[in-house]
């Protein structure tokens, strides 16, 4: 088992969708590899946690009654540098809804993608006031109107429609902003035969928990109107509707909110981990050499000899705050690095000093870009740290 699952049982491996009707199950907050330390570290709840393994995710989940989260505009109350920080961030984007004044744009530049496993072509089209995909197949055309638009723009946006039985599915085309233009969304095409042709349904359970703070199924439907999509304070401190609540009362409640930078390494690792993959495998794995490596940030630092024997001291957000975007200028990573490999300012290295003496560009050459395989050849940085010459792995 790797770290940040959950051995839960449940119904014969048909997965959490499969569950008696009448109950709700929230999707999202903390990893269980957190919440059972981390929320027993603080006092936060007085009843089981429920861990819910969501069919065919790397990764378990908690689940909570939906009154539980109580959305990220209640945290600007006590902490609003970091709430007007957060607000402004790919993680806080990473959810919106598909509408003409956002992605019309997107939706008038013409392509059109043959699927010929399934026979249909898709075309982005603006229809009646709303941004759909035109679908054409052996039995006619049919215009799907987007609900939702998953990601932030930076690599790409994939569109969430709505089937004519109510389940969201997810588009076969992305927009791409390096291409300015349409390809197959990730995955796709799919030569399996799908419902109505315009994709795939597993979107509820396979994708929306990475874009949500926390995603409500009731009778084994999603209810949207109980779920808080995007990305928010609870999707990393947890449920805090307790919290606030307490704190409402008297600002001195003794329901304290997770505090990440008071849990170990693993913990906090875990938590980016959770759609990030957390560290896993070793370097000799099946996964090291996956082409997708570069993609599982988490795993992947868990590979390198700087996380294994920092102590502790690295994590996700040594160089990373979670509060703003990561930083694209690579400067500011080489002072990290130097902080154990030569020091600061003359300072003398915890840790073996760079062989070759040089002060900057520790990151281009020591945690390298890939291209993973996916349309528009977009690239990640692999976050398996290791010397040149001696890499290995995609």
């Amino acid at each position: 088992m790797r770290p940040g699952q959950a051995c839960v049982p449940h119904d014969s491996g048909q997965g959490a969708m499969n569950m008696s009707q009448g109950r709700t199950w929230i999707s999202g907050g903390l990893a269980a590899v957190l919440a059972a330390a981390v929320l027993t570290l603080f006092g936060c709840w007085s009843r089981p946690v429920q861990v819910m393994v969501p069919a065919g995710r790397p990764h378990a989940r908690l689940a909570a009654e939906a009154g539980d989260y109580i959305g990220g505009d209640s945290c600007q109350e006590c902490h609003a540098e970091q709430s007007e920080s957060f607000s402004l961030t790919s993680h806080a984007n990473t959810v919106q809804e598909a509408t003409v004044e956002r992605h019309g744009d997107m939706f008038r530049k013409e392509a059109t993608l043959l699927n010929p496993g399934t026979q249909s072509s898709h075309s982005p089209a603006v229809v009646g006031g709303r941004v759909g995909f035109k679908v054409a197949t052996p039995e006619g055309e049919r215009f799907y109107p987007a609900v939702w638009a998953l990601g932030a723009s930076n690599h790409g946006t994939t569109f969430l429609c709505e089937d004519p039985e109510g389940f969201l599915t997810e588009g076969q085309l992305t927009y791409y902003p390096a291409e300015r233009g349409w390809n197959y969304t990730p995955g796709q095409p799919n030569p399996a035969p799908v419902p109505f042709a315009i994709g795939r349904r597993e979107v509820e359970e396979k994708c929306l928990p990475c874009h949500s703070s926390s995603v409500v199924w009731r009778n084994k439907r999603l209810d949207l109107g109980a779920s808080r999509l995007g990305i928010g304070c609870e999707s990393c401190h947890g449920p805090a509707r307790a919290h606030v609540e307490s704190m409402r009362r008297d600002m001195a409640g003794p329901l304290r909110i997770a505090r990440l930078g008071e849990v170990s390494q693993l913990k906090q690792v875990g938590v980016c981990g959770q759609c990030h993959r957390p560290p896993g495998p070793g370097p000799d794995s099946e996964e090291a050499e996956g082409v997708s490596l570069p993609r599982l940030q988490g795993e992947a630092l868990g590979m390198s000899r700087c996380f294994q024997n920092s102590e502790g001291r690295l994590t996700c957000g040594t160089c990373h705050d979670p509060h703003a975007d990561a930083v694209r200028g690579l400067r500011s990573y080489d002072a990290k690095c130097r902080d154990c490999h030569g020091g600061n300012d003359g300072a003398s290295a915890r840790w073996v000093a760079c062989s070759i003496g040089r002060t900057k560009d520790c990151v281009s050459c020591h945690m390298p870009l890939h291209d993973v395989g996916l349309p528009s050849k977009l690239l990640f940085r692999l976050h398996w740290i290791q010397r040149p010459g001696t890499m290995t792995g995609p």
